[in-house]
């Protein structure tokens, strides 16, 4: 089995936590920039299970109003003159049960 784990270093006391970005490559002239892409394994055997992608905003463990979880944003490529880009959330579909969720 092998992995590739990435952490940043936890803070103490009064201190920020570490900063983790991910950047894909810029592009000039007629190119396309770089993507990210994120992707979690397949199970492809008869009883394989696909593993999970998971993206969690920071809890805050404080106790005043004042300590605000951190916020979640997902948000698509603005153009100027041509069409924006599009954000998809699409549900895992099934041959035999319903597709997944989305939202609660």
């Amino acid at each position: 089995r092998r992995s590739i784990e990435m952490n940043v270093g936890y803070s103490k006391h009064r201190h920020n936590g570490g900063h983790v970005k991910l950047a894909a490559g810029e592009a000039k002239g007629n190119a396309v920039g770089g993507s990210v892409d994120i992707a979690a394994g397949s199970g492809t055997s008869s009883t394989g299970r696909g593993g999970s992608v998971s993206i969690t905003a920071g809890d805050a463990s404080g106790r005043t109003s004042a300590d605000v979880a951190g916020h979640l944003t997902m948000k698509a490529g603005s153009a100027n003159k041509g069409v924006g880009g599009t954000v998809t959330m699409e549900s895992g579909g099934s041959t035999e049960k319903d597709s997944g969720a989305i939202g609660e």
